[in-house]
C-alpha cells in the first residue's frame, strides 16, 4: 500500500533523474572526450565487440558518483565543524596543523601525508558518525557465524554505528578523541573494529578519495573560518540510507583571526 510520502519520494526521484539525464545529455552534446573526466569516461566506453555502455547503465553509474561522492563527504565535514566547536582544544591543534603546514595556500593532494591530525579528525568522525552505519552482505553459501547459522542466500546486516562505539574495542568510545588515530595509537585499533567504508573484497571503492577529499577541505575550511552552529539548534542523528542530522546543522561562519 502506498504511504503518505510515497508520492513525494515518488516526484523527488523523477526530478533525481532529470538532472541525471541532462548531465549525460550536454555530455554527449559537447562530445567529451577528456579521458580523466569521469562521463567521458563512460560515453566513450566500447566492448570487446565495438558496443557502447547501455544509457541505464550510464545513468546508473552517473547517479552512483553523484550520491556516493558527494553526500557523504558533505555529512562528515557537517559532523567534524559541530564535534569541533564543542572540543576547542582539538580545534586549537587542528588549526595550528593546517596553518603550520599550508600556510596560506591552497591544499594539494601532496600535503595529505603531513596532515596527521586533520585526518585523525576526519577519521574519529567517521568512527561516532559514519555516513553509512550500516551495510549488508548476502551470503553466496551456507556459512556460520560466531554459532549462527547463516543460510545461503540471506542476508547478514552489519552496523559499523554499534561496533564503532562497542566498549570492548574502544576506550572510552563515546568520548571524542582524535588521538586514538594517531600513532602509535592507531596501531592498536583492531583490524575489523573500524569500518565506516565496509572492508574485505566490497570495500568502498571510494574509500581513499573520500578521505583525501575530506582532509583537504577541512583543512581549508578550518584554516581560515570558524563555524559555530546556530544558538538553540537541535542535533540529533538520524538514521535512513545514510547517518544525517535530523534538523540539519545550520552554522554561523566567521573569519578567524
Amino acid at each position: 500500500m502506498p504511504r503518505p510520502g510515497w508520492l513525494r519520494g515518488h516526484r523527488a526521484a523523477a526530478r533525481f533523474d532529470r538532472v541525471m539525464a541532462e548531465i549525460i545529455v550536454a555530455g554527449r552534446a559537447r562530445g567529451v572526450t577528456d579521458f580523466e573526466e569521469f562521463l567521458a569516461f563512460l560515453l566513450n566506453f566500447r566492448d570487446e565487440h565495438g558496443k557502447p555502455m547501455d544509457p541505464t547503465l550510464v545513468r546508473d553509474e552517473v547517479a552512483s558518483i553523484f550520491l556516493a561522492g558527494h553526500e557523504t563527504t558533505a555529512i562528515t565535514l557537517g559532523w567534524a565543524c559541530w564535534l569541533l566547536e564543542r572540543h576547542p582544544v582539538v580545534e586549537a591543534r587542528l588549526v595550528e596543523e593546517t596553518r603550520r603546514v599550508l600556510g596560506s595556500r591552497l591544499p594539494t593532494a601532496a600535503d595529505y601525508p603531513a596532515l596527521i591530525y586533520t585526518r585523525a579528525v576526519v577519521e574519529e568522525t567517521l568512527r561516532l558518525y559514519p555516513p553509512v552505519h550500516v551495510f549488508s552482505r548476502q551470503a553466496i553459501a551456507d556459512d556460520e557465524i560466531a554459532g549462527k547459522r547463516i543460510p545461503r542466500g540471506s542476508f547478514v546486516t552489519i552496523s559499523s554505528w554499534v561496533l564503532h562505539r562497542h566498549k570492548l574495542y574502544w576506550e572510552n568510545p563515546d568520548q571524542f578523541d582524535p588521538e586514538r588515530f594517531v600513532p602509535p595509537r592507531a596501531d592498536k585499533i583492531e583490524r575489523y573494529a573500524y569500518l565506516p567504508f565496509g572492508a574485505g573484497p566490497r570495500v568502498c571503492l571510494g574509500k581513499h578519495l573520500g578521505l583525501l577529499e575530506a582532509v583537504l577541505l577541512l583543512a581549508m575550511i578550518i584554516r581560515h573560518w570558524e563555524p559555530r552552529l546556530r544558538p538553540g539548534h537541535p542535533v540529533e542523528p538520524l538514521g535512513r540510507m545514510t547517518l544525517r542530522p535530523r534538523h540539519g546543522l545550520p552554522m554561523r561562519i566567521t573569519r578567524r583571526p
